[in-house]
């Protein structure tokens, strides 16, 4: 082998050496939860239908639907079945879960004997077609998780994050689908929700 492409390997495995670390740069997800509060054990969770922000239809349902099925497959709390929040939310008029008034609150989590109650909303949806004529997916979900006793907010999370975050060379690791992307996101953020319960 020359020493010019002795060089060529060397700088090509330099460069994999370096996508490879940058792939796990960035935090896209973002949350805190209330200093000195007791998470009670194995808490019942209302997962509350997430508002929709952008504009595609139905992308808060399939949300909704992927924090009711990824929280319902984790051990630490008991996840209310959906059909119940939805019946509970018509009973009562409730009709954004996003902004919810202590009233509203102290009624939902009495009827479903809830402990906390999970809300959210989609803000972001899309894929986008970038230089290469590839589409590129962008998610922006944020949630929150109210104390059904107090009417407090007692976690946050917000997450941002695109399909070529973790791209490293010729489009490995780049995620495909906004379906993709946001199922990850969801499962990142039930991992920190089931911290608290631990």
């Amino acid at each position: 082998m020359s020493s010019a492409q002795l060089h060529a390997l060397h700088a090509v495995g330099l460069i994999v050496a370096i996508a490879t670390i940058m792939q796990g740069c960035g935090a896209p997800l973002a949350t805190r939860h209330t200093q000195g509060t007791v998470f009670s054990a194995n808490p019942k969770i209302a997962v509350l239908p997430f508002d929709n922000y952008t504009d595609q239809d139905m992308v808060s349902a399939k949300i909704t639907e992927y924090f009711q099925v990824t929280m319902a497959g984790r051990p630490g709390f008991t996840v209310i079945e959906n059909g119940t929040t939805f019946e509970a939310l018509r009973r009562l008029r409730i009709r954004s879960a996003t902004v919810l008034r202590k009233g509203q609150i102290d009624s939902l989590a009495q009827a479903l004997q809830a402990d906390y109650l999970l809300a959210g909303s989609v803000l972001e949806y899309r894929e986008v077609g970038d230089k290469f004529l590839i589409k590129i997916p962008q998610v922006s979900i944020n949630a929150r998780l109210i104390d059904g006793k107090t009417g407090a907010t007692v976690w946050t999370g917000v997450s941002n994050d695109s399909g070529d975050r973790k791209e490293s060379l010729f489009g490995l690791g780049a995620i495909k689908s906004a379906d993709e992307l946001s199922r990850k996101m969801v499962e990142s953020m039930v991992q920190n929700l089931q911290a608290l319960f631990r």
